[in-house]
């Protein structure tokens, strides 16, 4: 049956590049080029950066400004709307000259946060589907035919244009809202793709790219200025957080947070949802102020008049080839790096890891996406610089994040979630027409088990008895732990591409259920099914 694994395990191996801009109904949240849809995780820190963590507070804990339920009979969070591209645009009296005139499209009925009769920023958003406007409000009241803001501000989400110089926004940074918040659709997906936003207790009077302004305040070095990025260390351990806390650290070490308003220190902003898990995200409060590192975003800039990001710079994404998510690589993992111009044939591309100390090899490779073999001499990293050379080029220079294990199931799709490359009990590939039976035994193909024993070897070709992971393997099915009969390598495919062979749990009902896989605690990707009968 090789040519069936083979064909199951090639979704990894010619799936396009997937690398997209985030999207809220018909729009998508800035081009995917643009400031705020490109990671953090390969920039290098800044300078001042242990200054500005004891300004902001090296003690002080991380914090969720939003959740479920309500305070005062309010939703806890900054909310927003979605509105028709034809809602009605009403006139708004601005007590700041800076403001964006308008008119808006934000009814009278809109949420505020903090309620309507509440205190404090009174952020109001709304989102013009389809035209991809959006409309944002500061210290907003409703009155008759309109509304009475301190400052507002209006983004083409289409464009990649930033405010003015000196100009404020609803934000004192001269940034947009909405793109920061944390939302939970976003980690029920099990990934946030874009820099979270943040406040601090205290700014300099200064700002950096992409922010365009900033409170009147102290001149002093340490403070830092409104705009100033900061990501979670690489080597910080989450997997003792609960999985919605999980999703955001992992967001935070891969695309970081922007210093955006002023306010309690590293307090994240999201937006209310009674889907929330409030305990989970109390639990972001084990993170200290002293587990972030600022980076310098410079190396970014394109244009300092525009939010997009210099064409070298916009490697998208260093991924799982198996689950397509991005952020972690373990020893053995078949991975792929997704951008631009990066190579077009296997032989003469380079992957290196650690200023070319060592060399993976080079499954696969064209311009948009090259797949690789992370080292087995990895195990035991953290972290490592990743670089790809084509013809003697560099077309990619990167930081990434070395764990245990990070498993990721092959599937059907270039997503990463959905129908998974399973195969039924009699060979045939799992699906609406192939239902597997219950009791009987599903193979599912994953790749990032982690070091092997015996000990992995990069590159070769499995034979029987193939090397088992060292660390204990787990799978899941609609919720129920069930029994694995085999896990190891696939003879006849290359190490680093493994084989799990599980018995379907006899108490699931006929229908549709979730799979998740399990390498030393590391999950696998959330979302991909199996059908049962």
């Amino acid at each position: 049956m090789q040519s069936l694994y083979a064909a199951a395990l090639l979704v990894g191996f010619t799936a396009t590049a997937h690398a997209q801009a985030r999207r809220i109904e018909a729009c998508e949240i800035f081009p995917p080029d643009n400031v705020w849809n490109n990671p953090a995780d390969a920039l290098p820190l800044d300078p001042r950066s242990a200054d500005y963590l004891a300004a902001i507070g090296a003690g002080a804990a991380l914090a969720a400004a939003f959740g479920s339920g309500r305070v005062n009979g309010v939703p806890v969070g900054i909310p927003f709307s979605v509105v028709p591209r034809d809602a009605p645009k009403l006139p708004v009296q601005f007590d700041s000259l800076e403001a964006d005139a308008g008119p808006y499209a934000i009814p009278l009925n809109a949420p505020i946060e903090g309620g309507a009769v509440g205190t404090g920023r009174r952020l109001v958003l709304a989102l013009e589907n389809e035209n991809c406007l959006l409309y944002e409000l500061r210290g907003a009241s409703p009155g008759p035919g309109g509304w009475r803001a301190a400052a507002g501000a209006i983004f083409d989400l289409k464009q990649n244009s930033l405010r003015t110089r000196g100009r404020p926004s609803a934000d004192p940074a001269g940034l947009p809202v909405l793109p920061g918040l944390v939302r939970y659709d976003e980690v029920a997906a099990g990934e946030i793709r874009h820099p979270l936003r943040f406040s601090a207790p205290a700014s300099r009077d200064a700002y950096v790219w992409p922010a365009r302004s900033a409170p009147p305040g102290s001149s002093a070095a340490n403070l830092p200025p409104m705009g100033q990025r900061f990501r979670l260390r690489p080597d910080f351990d989450v997997t003792g957080f609960p999985p919605q806390a999980q999703v955001i650290l992992r967001a935070l070490k891969r695309y970081g947070m922007i210093l955006a308003d002023q306010g309690p220190a590293w307090q994240l902003d999201g937006a209310p949802d009674d889907r929330w898990d409030n305990g989970a995200l109390a639990a972001l409060g084990r993170v200290r102020g002293s587990d972030f590192q600022a980076v310098d975003s410079s190396s970014l800039i394109r244009d300092p008049e525009a939010s997009y990001v210099r064409p070298e710079t916009r490697v998208a994404n260093v991924t799982n080839a198996a689950s397509y998510r991005p952020g972690y690589l373990s020893p053995g993992m078949i991975g792929s790096v997704f951008g631009a111009q990066l190579a077009n044939e296997p032989t003469e591309t380079r992957v290196f890891f650690n200023n070319e100390t060592v060399r993976a090899v080079v499954l696969a490779a064209r311009p948009d996406q090259i797949n690789f073999i992370v080292p087995y001499a990895m195990a035991g990293e953290t972290s490592a610089q990743l670089e790809v050379r084509y013809q003697n080029r560099r077309t990619f220079l990167g930081q990434v994040n070395i764990v245990p294990a990070a498993p990721g199931i092959f599937t059907l799709d270039v997503s990463g979630a959905g129908q998974g490359a399973i195969l039924n009990q009699d060979f045939t590939v799992n699906g609406a027409q192939n239902p597997a039976a219950r009791g009987s035994i599903v193979q599912i193909f994953a790749t990032g088990e982690g070091q092997t024993d015996p000990p992995g070897r990069d590159g070769i070709t499995l034979t029987a008895p193939a090397p088992a992971p060292r660390l204990p393997v787990r799978v899941v099915i609609g919720g129920i732990d069930t029994a694995v009969e085999y896990a190891g390598g696939a003879p006849g495919l290359v190490a680093g591409a493994f084989q799990v062979n599980a018995r379907v749990p006899a108490a699931l009902s006929p229908g549709v259920h979730p799979v998740v896989l399990y390498v030393g605690g590391w999950p696998s990707q959330q979302g991909v099914k199996l059908t049962v009968r």
